[in-house]
């Protein structure tokens, strides 16, 4: 396997992805990580964990996506890669949440990826954070809070210029 095999099996799995074929996109992310993993490459290994992980979250095997987010936080935490420890927190926030009887943590870890994007200033991560803060808020009862969430999703999206996201998160906030 060579570094062009890495990029076909990346562009193979989002392709899968995007189709919401999980199975064979799992696949493919598997031979990223393999190929990522056979040449050291920390950045692609991170990744590749969370892409399976996400695989596995929609394919709602929760414990699977769990142990892939975790691995991809505890390889950020060692190479400090604070992009990558904020998206693994939030995945880590979803899939806790999802699991149940995780409230706490799951909302722990959503605060501090929150805070983490908030230093970087990366506006599509707080996007992400916020819109995942709101279902968390919402699945808790706390409409108010998840309403404020998703509102500030809707303002991120257009400050991202992505209006038709933007009107998603305001409808999901109860605004017009």
């Amino acid at each position: 396997m060579n570094l062009d095999d890495l990029d076909f099996y990346l562009d193979q799995g989002v392709q899968f992805f995007r189709n919401r074929q999980y199975e064979q996109a799992s696949v493919a992310f598997q031979n990223v990580l393999t190929r990522a993993t056979q040449i050291n490459n920390i950045k692609a290994i991170i990744y590749a964990h969370m892409a399976i992980g996400d695989c596995y979250f929609y394919l709602n095997d929760l414990d699977g996506a769990q142990s892939h987010f975790e691995e991809a936080h505890s390889l950020s935490e060692q190479v400090i890669d604070k992009n990558a420890l904020a998206l693994s927190l939030v995945n880590l926030g979803k899939v806790l949440n999802n699991k149940g009887g995780y409230t706490s943590k799951a909302g722990y870890y959503l605060i501090e990826a929150i805070q983490i994007f908030n230093e970087l200033d990366d506006n599509l991560g707080l996007l992400y954070a916020y819109s995942t803060t709101g279902d968390f808020e919402a699945s808790q009862g706390n409409r108010d809070i998840a309403n404020e969430y998703f509102e500030r999703a809707s303002i991120m999206a257009q400050s991202l210029n992505n209006k038709p996201l933007s009107i998603h998160f305001r409808k999901k906030s109860g605004g017009k």
